[in-house]
């Protein structure tokens, strides 16, 4: 494959990570207002779900209009400006680990008012909280994107994208 169509094929896979994400986050939290029905739980809910879209869309919009012409964002010959994608990523990691957060800490005091045998209400606790994991692989992600958004090799570039990989995997 040629480097404007790996480029391309990044270019996309940026996209479809941003929409995953934030699908996925909204499920999750759809989920628990099946399960939770209390007032201010569900209001709670609701307005980490507003912020998630929120700021999913504008992640998406971001990445999409991410250089002018949009072209240039995978081929660097064409003559334009793109916006520090470095800067971007960073931003969105930081609000993925916020995000993720919030959506594991949502359900403890409703577990805790269950009324259940404490080793129940830590088991249940114990499987919310394997959410975790996505923290620490993005945690590890942000890591691993400084070499990528400081390199002038596209290809490093690429292998950004990778690290995006545990993070689908543990939030699926």
């Amino acid at each position: 494959m040629n480097t404007i169509g790996c480029s391309k094929y990044f270019f996309g896979a940026q996209i479809l990570y941003k929409t995953s994400t934030c699908a996925t986050k909204v499920s999750l939290l759809l989920l628990y207002l099946r399960i939770f029905t209390g007032r201010v739980f569900r209001t709670t809910a609701w307005g980490i779900i507003a912020v998630v879209i929120g700021y999913g869309t504008a992640t998406v919009i971001a990445t999409v209009f991410q250089c002018h012409p949009i072209a240039k964002a995978w081929d660097s010959r064409i003559h334009g400006h793109c916006i520090n994608v470095g800067a971007s990523w960073y931003a969105t990691a930081a609000f993925a680990i916020t995000t993720d957060i919030a959506i594991i800490v949502l359900p403890i005091k409703q577990i805790s008012t269950l009324r259940l045998p404490r080793a129940q209400k830590l088991g249940l606790m114990f499987l919310f909280s394997l959410g975790t994991f996505v923290i620490a692989t993005t945690a590890i992600r942000i890591v691993s994107l400084g070499p990528s958004t400081t390199s002038s090799d596209s290809t490093c570039k690429k292998k950004a994208s990778y690290h995006a990989l545990p993070d689908l995997l543990f939030m699926s």
